[in-house]
């Protein structure tokens, strides 16, 4: 099979995220026993294709073991090819892959949170069996503008604006976030750079979905306010920590 190539000898400006970056991010995260065994929630898309990049890399060169999880939530008709194209990508990559399905009957309201719940569900339980403590996912910065954005609209408490943390510890698992502070493009620019095509997911586009509705309202707005709510966060983090502290 096609090796895809990890090597990234010089950035030239194309804002790929370079092997050094994300050695440094990972050092941030720390905790990793000798010989690492990590998990990836992947789907083929350019966020989650972009992290399995950079962590094939990585877990190659620490001498550990990548192992990738593709949900198939049979909710498109494309569902198992799409499942089957992102599963190949990740073992031209060594990477040994899973496919989960979603099996039963699909609600009919709020499927995208109930699509998430039963993601994280099942590969969470695979990771269990397989006793992998480290579970990562490809959230970047843009989500979690949208996850601010949309809590600042409801009602409820405040701490709640500090948006999603880059490590949530459970009792045998932890879910890792490494993207939170990369902005999306430079996800996309990886599997440029890398020359790897991603799936595009037609749910994307529907803009029935309320979080659809936000990405494309941010999309909008000038970097300045952008920045004003990212700086928002980082305020609600710090009082969050105060408030857990005490």
């Amino acid at each position: 099979k096609k090796k895809i190539s990890l090597n990234v000898p010089k950035n030239n400006f194309s804002g790929n995220i370079t092997s050094h970056e994300f050695s440094i991010l990972m050092n941030k995260i720390g905790f990793f026993h000798k010989k690492p065994l990590l998990g990836i929630a992947y789907s083929g898309g350019s966020d989650s294709l972009a992290l399995l990049l950079k962590l094939s890399e990585w877990s190659i060169s620490n001498d550990g073991k990548l192992i990738a999880f593709i949900v198939d939530h049979d909710l498109k008709r494309r569902s198992r090819e799409e499942s089957e194209d992102a599963m190949k990508v990740a073992q031209n990559l060594s990477v040994e892959t899973y496919i989960l399905k979603w099996q039963g009957m699909k609600p009919y309201a709020g499927i995208m949170k109930k699509a998430r719940d039963k993601r994280y569900e099942l590969i969470e339980n695979e990771c269990k069996k397989k006793d992998i403590f480290h579970l990562f996912t490809a959230h970047h910065q843009d989500d979690q503008l949208e996850t601010f954005y949309m809590r600042s609209k409801r009602k409820g408490f405040s701490l709640g604006l500090s948006s999603m943390e880059m490590i949530s510890e459970k009792t045998d698992i932890r879910i890792i976030k490494p993207f939170l502070s990369v902005p999306k493009i430079r996800l996309v620019e990886t599997c440029r750079f890398h020359n790897c095509k991603w799936i595009s997911d037609p749910l994307n586009k529907v803009t029935d979905f309320e979080r659809i509705k936000v990405r494309n309202f941010l999309k909008s707005l000038k970097k300045s306010k952008k920045s004003f709510y990212l700086k928002e966060i980082q305020l609600k983090k710090k009082v969050k920590e105060k408030f857990e502290k005490m």
